[in-house]
């Protein structure tokens, strides 16, 4: 009954780096994502790698346009989203703040739980039409989503985890396109 009221306190952290493994399963064969995340002053950036190849994807979501390059570049594809989620979407990430307009009889359980050492708050949810469960597990100190499983029945289908995020601001480096060289500072004295 008060899981809502508990996430409506969290808030994300405005500057972030982590690493995420994201994974689905279907009958017969699963793939596995490995994904950087970079987030600095509103701007989200997200390299994708691909399991059992070399080839990444590279996602820059800035001002509500995302810019989207293979490896080193040189081309980059320019859109304008209308999702507001956007960012979470880049991540394969479920948007946690879902549950905050949820009618509660959706939420089949909720709590704190220990995950990886860590305590978070659980909450799992019944999606529709699907009638998939779906597990939220979110940082207490960071307000992220630290893990989520999406179960069809017993069968995971989904699985995401975190690696604890560096709350320091990231390089402004880390948000450059293809061929883009930081500024050189000002040498006056």
């Amino acid at each position: 009954d008060t899981v809502q009221a508990v996430v409506r306190t969290l808030s994300r952290p405005d500057s972030y780096s982590r690493r995420l493994l994201v994974s689905s399963y279907w009958e017969g064969g699963s793939q596995t994502w490995p994904i950087q995340v970079w987030q600095k002053s509103g701007a989200t950036r997200v390299r994708i790698s691909s399991q059992g190849t070399e080839e990444e994807k590279n996602l820059l979501l800035e001002d509500g346009v995302l810019r989207l390059w293979y490896g080193e570049g040189p081309e980059v594809f320019r859109y304008e989203p209308e999702e507001e989620a956007a960012a979470d979407l880049l991540q394969m990430l479920p948007t946690y703040e879902d549950l905050l307009g949820l009618e509660t009889d959706r939420i089949e359980e909720a709590g704190y739980v220990n995950l990886y050492g860590t305590w978070r708050i659980m909450a799992a949810v019944r999606e529709k039409p699907t009638d998939y469960l779906m597990i939220y597990y979110i940082s207490i100190d960071t307000g992220l989503l630290d893990a989520a499983e999406r179960l069809d029945g017993d069968r995971v289908v989904y699985r995401m985890t975190a690696e604890q995020a560096d709350l320091a601001a990231p390089e402004d480096s880390a948000f450059l396109l293809p061929g883009e060289e930081l500024p050189e500072e000002s040498t006056n004295s």
